[in-house]
């Protein structure tokens, strides 16, 4: 008998789970507990026609029974019986809002025991949302595509132009791909879609889709390319880009230097002239669409390279093949390389002879003595070379050296007379200052007459000498001079000196004058010099000669010559020293940055 009734027990619980048998359920009073009720019951839409219901387990139980109504006070019919804790509703309704309520059972001893309702939760079966959401663009267009959602109908379309703004529909349709063409070059835009299925007369949709972007571009110009080159030039050309107004060419000298913009254009190619032999050249191209008046850019190409090819220096020619220059002048040549585009330019320069004029590394040549020179160019590459004999002759400039007893000069006729400097006493002694050298300094100098200055020394010792030239110093300052600065040395008191004591006082002057960064020079006469004096130690220093008449019959260097005391020059009153200077002692003064300059 035993086994007969635990056979009976089987039989009766697949009654119960099956639905064949339906036994009184028990109240809480009963000898058995009732089982908790589930919780956490939720239910969300799983497709069009279906939902899924899921819950928390309840310890003990034998199963589940699950209820749905339509209305939430409504009827709730048994629609399942289950051991598990999720169910799958299917063969719903779209559009359609269920409820759903689920009740946990347990089976003892041939008794049901049923637990309370849980609370009741709901679900409308609505399509689902399309996924696979993908766009493509060009610069007028932009495509999306979706996967397709089962029980759809068709699709809505929505747009914005950012994320969270205001989305718009802008087509529904049936198919599973939209081509947007109302959109501008260079906005970003954003898209979500969702699907739609027709009940009835109601429309029923899913949630939206994930929020894609895209920006129409125009696309980077594709096969940039170098057509031809020359040792001066590199021709390149690229395909067109749909939609574009133009397009920018970018060049550099290295790949990862700074890319500068070479031109702006409406074609699809560019001749790039006037380049470097031997420099290797980077390019990349973007084009551009002119939208409301503002530029859009595409992306960049691909950059190219190209190495203009070395070119030779073939010959090289000076501006002058001869030139005559004035003593102490300056003239700077210039060399011109043929081919213009030669990779190496560099040239050297040299003097045939350096005594009689020098040249710089720039081409400078400065005059140092008469008589001639030949100036070598000569080209790095190739030696190739050029030339040009320079004549150094005496400059022969008019000039006067003037003092208080000249009084008022009229500057202004004096230059009109074709006098070119002017000498002009600055002091004498030891404390005297000429009352006319300002007066002489500004009306020179207004007038654009180059101006020197010369102290008349009284000085019979080295101390006094060294007194003198101190003040003569004093009355220099503040003030710019074309000419040299002058001790003139011819005063009778110094007559009955000594050759060596005279010559020491002459040199404090002219040393003292030097270390105070100007160009001096000493005044005498020839007798003075050959006599007085010991020239050979004063050959250092320019000389200014005074000796009056047609010629000059000291031996020595002269740079001026004073040659008459009687001289008449208009805009002064009387007589006047008139002299020449053989040495262009402006350019020369200023080339050595002396006298205040």
């Amino acid at each position: 008998m035993k086994g007969i009734k635990n056979n009976f027990s089987i039989i009766l619980l697949f009654l119960i789970i099956t639905g064949g048998l339906v036994l009184p359920e028990m109240s809480a009073s009963a000898a058995t507990k009732a089982p908790s009720k589930p919780g956490s019951v939720k239910a969300v839409s799983y497709s069009y026609n279906s939902s899924y219901i899921s819950w928390n387990t309840v310890s003990g139980v034998s199963g589940y029974k699950v209820y749905r109504a339509t209305s939430s006070k409504g009827t709730y019919k048994l629609i399942m019986t289950t051991t598990a804790h999720t169910y799958k509703n299917t063969g719903l309704t779209t559009g359609t809002t269920y409820y759903y309520k689920i009740k946990a059972y347990k089976i003892t001893s041939s008794k049901m025991t049923y637990s309370s309702f849980s609370t009741a939760t709901k679900a409308k079966p609505i399509p689902s949302s399309p996924t696979l959401v993908k766009t493509t663009s060009s610069y007028d267009s932009v495509n999306i595509s979706w996967g397709g959602v089962a029980g759809a109908t068709r699709y809505q379309l929505f747009r914005s132009t950012s994320k969270t703004g205001t989305y718009k529909s802008i087509a529904t349709i049936k198919g599973k791909s939209y081509k947007d063409k109302t959109v501008s070059t260079g906005t970003t835009y954003y898209y979500k879609v969702r699907a739609c299925k027709t009940v009835g007369k109601a429309s029923v949709y899913s949630n939206y889709s994930v929020v894609v972007c895209t920006k129409p571009s125009l696309s980077a110009p594709s096969s940039l390319s170098v057509q031809s080159s020359t040792e001066s030039s590199i021709q390149l050309s690229w395909k067109s880009t749909s939609g574009a107004s133009g397009y920018q060419l970018y060049r550099a000298t290295q790949n990862a230097g700074t890319y500068e913009l070479l031109a702006t254009v409406s074609t699809t190619s560019y001749d790039d002239s006037e380049l470097t032999s031997g420099t290797t050249y980077y390019y990349k191209v973007r084009a551009y669409r002119k939208v409301d008046q503002k530029k859009v850019y595409s992306s960049y190409s691909s950059s190219i390279s190209k190495k203009i090819s070395q070119a030779d220096v073939q010959s090289v020619s000076l501006n002058k093949t001869s030139n005559t220059l004035a003593l102490g002048e300056t003239y700077t040549l210039k060399a011109s390389i043929t081919p213009q585009n030669a990779t190496n330019k560099s040239v050297t320069w040299k003097s045939s002879d350096k005594t009689v004029a020098t040249v710089s590394s720039k081409g400078k040549i400065t005059a140092v003595a008469t008589g001639s020179a030949i100036i070598y160019v000569t080209t790095d590459d190739g030696e190739k070379t050029a030339t040009c004999k320079v004549t150094v002759k005496n400059a022969e400039i008019k000039g006067i050296d003037v003092s208080k007893w000249q009084g008022n000069i009229d500057w202004e006729a004096v230059e009109e007379d074709g006098v070119e400097f002017a000498m002009l006493r600055a002091s004498y002694g030891s404390s005297s200052v000429d009352p006319m050298f300002e007066k002489n300094y500004q009306g020179a100098k207004d007038n654009g007459i180059a101006v020197g200055a010369y102290h008349y020394s009284y000085a019979t010792t080295v101390a006094k000498a060294t007194t003198e030239v101190e003040f003569f110093i004093k009355q220099l300052e503040g003030k710019t001079f074309e000419y040299p600065v002058c001790v003139d040395i011819e005063d009778s008191s110094q007559s009955k000196l000594s050759k060596d004591t005279l010559t020491k006082i002459a040199l404090v002057y002219l040393d003292k004058l030097k270390e105070a960064g100007y160009y001096p020079v000493i005044y005498t006469n020839k007798t003075w010099f050959t006599t007085k004096l010991d020239d050979t130690k004063l050959e250092d220093y320019d000389h200014w000669l005074a000796q009056w008449g047609s010629s000059i019959t000291y031996s020595g260097a002269v740079g001026l010559w004073q040659y008459s005391s009687s001289g008449s020059v208009n805009g002064i009153s009387g007589r006047v020293d008139v002299n020449t200077s053989f040495v262009d002692y402006a350019s020369k003064i200023k080339l050595l940055n002396l006298n205040g300059f």
